[in-house]
Formats: C-alpha cells, structure tokens, sequence
C-alpha cells in the first residue's frame, strides 16, 4: 500500500504545518509513502525536507498564485480577481494535475492523503483521485473561509470554491479534522468519517514531576507563537494597563517565545523577548513561568475559525504542566475543551475588571493554581502524545496498527 501526500508544506522543520507533517510522515514506512509538494514560490528556498527522509520519492511544484494585491480601485478589482482565479484554475488543471497524476502512476500511489489548504488544492482534490482512480483522504488545518478572506478571492470564486470543498469533503473516505468540535461539526454536516488528529509531542517531553516556581515577587506570564487573537492580545494589555501591571500583590511580566512584536504593547519594560527557539527549548522556557496565555479569536469575523480550530500552542501548555489562562469566547474550541478537562482558568471576556478578576484568582487560590497544572499534564498524557496521535492517524488512514513497521 502506497500513499501519496499532495500538499503546498512539505513535512520540515520550519512552519507549524511542515512540522506537524514531519511527525505524521514519519509514522509510515519510507517505502510506502511518496510526496508531491506544490510550494509557493517564495518559501521554496526556504523549506527543506530533513535528510533522513530525502529518500522518500517527492515531486516538488511551484504552487499558482493565491493571493491577489490591492492594486485596483474595488469595484474592477473584483471583476480582476475574478478573471485571475479563473486562469489559475487553468493552471492547475492543465499543467500541475498531468505532471502530479504521471508522478503518482509511477509510484503505484494507492491512496491520496491531500492536505486541504488553499485554491490550488481544493482544485485539484477530485479531478486527481478521478484520474488515478484511488481513494481520497482529506486533512484539514483551519476553515477554508479563512483562507478565502484572507487572500482576498473575490465572492464569486469563493462561492465556487466552497461548495467544491463541501463536495470534497463528502467524496472522501475519511477526514482528518483540526479538533473535537470541528470533527463534531463535520460528521453532522458531511457524515463523512472524520477524526481530529492533532499535532503532538513525545511523551518524555513531559517532566516526571511538576516542580514548584518560584519567581518571587514577579508573576510571569508565558506566551509561545503567533498574535493571531489580537482582540484578546489588546484587552489583556490594557487591563494591566490600568492594574499598573500589579495584581494580587504581583508584579506582572510577559515573557514571549515566537512572534511577538513590540508595537502589540505600551510597556515594553515588562515583557521579555526571546524569539524564536526550538521546541525543546521553548517547553523548557514555558515550564519556568508561571502562567501560560492561550489566547483566541472573540471577533465575530472569526467565530468559525475560533469554534474549529485547535491551538497547538496549548499543546505545549499542557506538556511542561503549567496552569493555562484561556482568554477566548465561550464556544471556542480550547475553552470547550478546557473547560470540559476542567484543565485551565477561562476567562470568556474583553471586559478589564474580568480579566484581573481571573488573574487575580489564579495568584491567590493557590489550591485551585496547583490543581490546574496537574490536570493539564493529565490532558497531555491522555490525548496529545505522538502515540496517541500515531493511532488516530492510523485510523483516518485506515491503516490497521499491525502493518506499522518496527
């Protein structure tokens, strides 16, 4: 049984999808496994498959591009957009799907296992299992109508677009989702089968002990990735604002790993700026402070993205056992999911006195500050391991476990 991955990442070790794929490549035998990478033009020198896996069969492709400048007053812009996506179309299925399509007969691909993201794959799902006559598995990072705003695909192309995925969805043979809740959605939408598989990390990442910090009269607040939630970002900052960053008789810091930038702030004096560190680096940093922010979307603009996506930053929370703080609305997903683990402090509001009030609880209970961090490990250990995450993605496959090579 052969697999092809069709996806614009390739598995590598820059970029939260070419990380997740490097886990999940590596859980399938090199010989049963060819890659077609349809890379956007600008990253192709930039991402590299590591060299353990170079011997993996890959086929690599400039994607078309995605997104359209602003360079025309709005009402011929979309006339223009239009008229563009319809010739990339003719790209993609003129000259990517043949090239892909002879590629994969010369691997004796059995099984097509694409990676949803963007027009240039939504477009070529269908028509390429049609040709190659093999089975279609579909993984999903984020809510296409992200995707479609994001990169200003004019209305008519994104109606289009989005009735395809619709009918992608129900043509596959199983579906791999970004969460529980997305899952939940699909089956009831598409009743397809469906599983969350989520980006994880080996078990012995995890400390054997949760040991105590101590960083005196400073409360260290630890943020990892990207300041996608920007809503939630600004209202935490100008809450301590008014707490002259002082709450239960602490003073208030930030330490960022990732993507922070200063103009996100009006106290560069309390945040600590590490950049960019490795993972191993980044679980040892977060296990020394004192609260870890997860952040997300309140904006009505990004209610599907916040009730479907899944946060791999909290996956990494719950690793080094450290209590979460959960800024985010009632239905998204990480609040779903910590508030039914019991595994975090939610704070559902924009609202300054909410916010203090939550982060004042979490200093002075220390009880409930202890019970937290536990049940995040405990969270860890039940669903975000790399064997956990081997076995659902076995079963979106529908790989049977005992064909997993030693």
């Amino acid at each position: 049984m052969k697999i092809l991955l069709l996806t614009d990442m390739p598995p590598c070790r820059r970029y939260t999808a070419g990380l997740v794929l490097e886990r999940l490549v590596r859980f399938l035998p090199k010989e049963e496994v060819a890659i077609c990478a349809v890379i956007n033009r600008s990253l192709i020198k930039e991402v590299e498959i590591p060299s353990d896996l170079a011997d993996i069969p890959t086929l690599v492709l400039q994607k078309p591009v995605e997104s359209f400048p602003r360079i025309l007053p709005s009402g011929l812009l979309c006339v223009v957009k239009f008229i563009f996506e319809l010739i990339q179309g003719m790209r993609v299925r003129l000259q990517l799907l043949p090239r892909i399509a002879r590629f994969a007969r010369e691997q004796h691909i059995e099984k097509i296992w694409i990676i949803l993201e963007g027009q240039t794959m939504i477009r070529m799902a269908r028509p390429l299992s049609a040709l190659l006559k093999v089975p279609l598995y579909t993984q999903v990072w984020d809510p296409f109508e992200w995707w479609l705003r994001a990169n200003r695909v004019d209305r008519y192309t994104q109606k289009r677009l989005l009735t395809e995925y619709d009918e992608i969805i129900r043509y596959s043979a199983s579906c791999a989702t970004a969460s529980w809740a997305m899952s939940d959605a699909y089956s009831k939408k598409y009743g397809v089968k469906n599983l969350p598989v989520i980006a994880s990390l080996p078990e012995e990442y995890a400390p054997k002990l949760l040991k105590a910090v101590d960083n005196g009269q400073q409360f260290i607040i630890g943020m990892a990735g990207q300041f996608y939630a920007v809503d939630a970002w600004e209202a935490l900052i100008s809450a301590l604002d008014n707490a002259n960053w002082r709450v239960g008789g602490k003073d208030i810091f930030i330490r960022v790993i990732g993507g922070y930038s200063k103009n996100l702030t009006t106290q560069p004096k309390h945040f600590e700026d590490l950049g960019w560190k490795s993972q191993e680096e980044t679980l040892s940093i977060l296990a020394n402070t004192d609260l870890l922010y997860m952040p997300y979307w309140f904006s009505d603009e990004f209610h599907l993205e916040s009730s479907n996506s899944f946060p791999s930053k909290l996956v990494s929370y719950f690793c080094v056992g450290r209590p979460v703080y959960c800024h985010a609305p009632l239905y998204a997903s990480p609040t779903k999911y910590i508030l039914n683990k019991k595994a975090g402090y939610i704070c559902p509001s924009l609202d300054a006195e909410v916010i203090l009030k939550t982060l004042e609880h979490v200093i002075l209970d220390k009880g409930a500050y202890q019970k937290m961090g536990t049940r995040g490990k405990e969270c860890f250990l039940q669903d975000f391991t790399l064997e956990r995450m081997r076995t659902t993605f076995y079963q979106f496959l529908d790989i049977h476990q005992s064909d997993d090579t030693k």
